[in-house]
Formats: C-alpha cells, structure tokens, sequence
C-alpha cells in the first residue's frame, strides 16, 4: 500500500446543508506498506519500506521467510515490483501469483482498504507521522486477530484446501 503526504480526500457525513471543511496537502513524498495476512488465523506480518523496487520485495520475502516456520503460500497481485525474480533463501515459502486485476481474490486489499479510512482527510507533515498513524492502526489488529480474519477471510478461502 502506497501513503504519503499528498492528503487522501474521503467523503464525510454532515448534517443536511453543511459542507465540510477540511484542509489539503499536494506533496509527493511516499512510502509503503508491505503486508502478509493469513486470513484464517488473523496473522499478520508488516513492514514500513522506502519504494516498490524488486530490492524492496525481496526485503519483506525475506522478513515474511524469517517470521513463519511452516510451510506457507505465499499468494501475491501482480504488480510491477513482483514480477521480478525471488530468490527465497527458505525454502518453506513458496511464491503464488493470483490472476491480475482482481483486488477481490486478493485479502490485502480489502485490509488496506481499512488502513487508508484511518490516514483519509488528514494533513500530516512527515512520513514518520502517517507511519506511527499506521503502526497504531495495525497494533489493533495484532491485539485482535479476529478482527482481520472477519475482514479478510474471504468464504473462498475459508473453504479452500490447505496447503501442503
């Protein structure tokens, strides 16, 4: 997921004839957010990196390959970044690609879609704030791992074998 100091304009309620009011930001520093979920347990694996780069992913293959003990499939959108070669030093992960252009089979981005309504309508002055906004939002669902299974444990999944 891509954030960054250019404000992220969402709708708001407000009473019959009110406009809201709210200030902007046009900057264009980003960072990102790389995440692995594991919907059926609400595990959840993150980590706050500069670019999108083939170097970037393979820097959180490696984080996600040091953090699970167990053999796992590790199912991935097809962006740019993840179209490069992985070299996966464990060999209990291996890489899954999912269809392009189908956020719906992907859970990430229904987790993101969440993560983005908590930085939406907010001016911040440094990527270090956004990141600490964003560090709280996943430290809630660390704490309640039911949460993210709710979110993200598509009935597709909930009902697909388990991997061997």
């Amino acid at each position: 997921m891509r954030f960054g100091l250019h404000t992220s304009d969402k709708r708001q309620w407000t009473p019959c004839g009110i406009r809201p009011k709210w200030t902007t930001k046009l900057c264009y520093d980003f960072g990102y957010l790389y995440v692995a979920i594991e919907p059926l347990r609400g595990d959840l694996i993150a980590a706050f990196l500069p670019d999108m780069t083939p170097e970037s992913h393979q820097a959180f293959l490696d984080l996600v390959a040091d953090e699970v003990e167990t053999g796992i499939a590790l199912y991935q959108d097809q962006a740019g970044a993840h179209r490069a070669e992985e070299v996966i030093s464990a060999s209990h992960v291996h890489i899954r690609d999912i269809p392009p252009y189908s956020p719906e089979l992907n859970p990430c981005e229904r987790f993101f879609e969440e993560l983005r309504k908590k930085i939406a309508n907010t001016v911040f002055e440094s990527l270090d704030e956004i990141e600490q906004v964003l560090t709280d939002a996943l430290r809630h669902y660390w704490d309640n791992p039911k949460l993210l299974t709710r979110l993200t444990a598509y009935s597709w999944i909930r009902k697909a074998p388990k991997y061997n």
